[in-house]
């Protein structure tokens, strides 16, 4: 997954986006959540591992699910 999310990274550098939006299930709507927090923080993805690594909050995050049952955009894993 960190492939598919520093990838997510780079394009968002590449356009100069200032926020998130993810549409998708759980996996995606994880991913969103790491792009988010690592565009403004610095170290490899293998750093987030845990609770409340980041020094900096993220960008904003707009979510829409697409499936149901996962809640993972109420989350802050």
């Amino acid at each position: 997954m960190f492939e598919q999310v520093e990838a997510g990274v780079a394009a968002l550098r590449q356009a100069g986006s200032d926020a998130v939006f993810a549409i998708g299930g759980g996996s995606v709507l994880d991913a969103a959540k790491l792009i988010a927090l690592a565009v403004n923080n610095p170290g490899g993805l293998e750093f987030f591992d845990g609770i409340q690594k980041a020094k900096q909050p993220g960008l904003p995050l707009f979510a829409a699910p697409t499936t149901a049952g996962t809640g993972s955009e109420t989350t802050p894993a």
